[in-house]
C-alpha cells in the first residue's frame, strides 16, 4: 500500500473498494472518482462483477 501526504492530507492509493448500487444516478459518480485511484468491485442485483440480492440476507 502507497501512502502519500499532500498539503496536511493522507491519502492511500491502491486500496480494493466494494461499491453496492455502482450503475445508479450517485454510483456511476462515486465510481468513476475512485476508479482513477482504486480498484473498484461492483455489486449490483443484476449487473457489476459480483451479482447479489442485497434484500436477501442469505445472499449477503
Amino acid at each position: 500500500m502507497i501512502i502519500r501526504i499532500i498539503t496536511n492530507s493522507l491519502i492511500i492509493a491502491g486500496m480494493k473498494i466494494i461499491i453496492v448500487g455502482s450503475t445508479g444516478v450517485i454510483g456511476k459518480h462515486v465510481t468513476k472518482e475512485l476508479e482513477k485511484r482504486h480498484e473498484i468491485i461492483r455489486v449490483g442485483s443484476k449487473s457489476g462483477d459480483i451479482q447479489c440480492d442485497m434484500t436477501s440476507t442469505a445472499a449477503v
